[in-house]
């Protein structure tokens, strides 16, 4: 269902709907530069105004949110069924964020100004999706290439 939304917004609506996944979102260095044009999807996924501003990373279990860690610098260990997700973010200056999605020991996060989103099904063990937006580039979700 998500690889036929491209853009932004109609992709965290989808994502939104979803049940029986866990999603992993991050909003990773200067996502704010196009001002709250990622807000209205990030609303549908219930987070606040003020939480979007602060950024940071969230873990959602069946569209529940489970964990929010605020900000730009954090490093969480979370737990799943077979493995675990850790999520880091270390602010290197004040232009240069470096921001992991890691699930069993494969990095996910490929986008540096915006958005990435890590879609996981615990019971089949199988990445469903990751996407990313690029707010300099476009708001159309990119997907990193198979193999890299």
């Amino acid at each position: 269902m998500l690889n036929g939304l491209t853009d932004a917004g109609s992709y965290l609506q989808g994502v939104s709907t979803l049940q029986n996944r866990t999603v992993i979102l991050s909003l990773n260095g200067n996502y704010m530069a196009a001002g709250d044009s990622y807000y209205d999807g990030l609303a549908a996924l219930g987070i606040c105004y003020e939480d979007y501003q602060k950024g940071g990373a969230w873990i959602f279990e069946n569209g529940v949110p489970t964990l929010y860690l605020s900000g730009k610098e954090y490093s969480q260990k979370y737990p799943i069924k077979d493995g675990e997700i850790y999520v880091k973010s270390e602010l290197h200056n004040e232009d240069c964020e470096d921001t992991e999605l890691i699930l069993n020991g494969k990095n996910y996060s490929f986008v540096e100004n915006g958005l990435n989103i890590l879609i996981y099904d615990q019971d089949t063990k199988q990445v469903i999706d990751h996407a990313g937006t690029d707010i300099y580039v476009s708001f159309e979700m990119i997907r990193e290439e198979k193999g890299e």
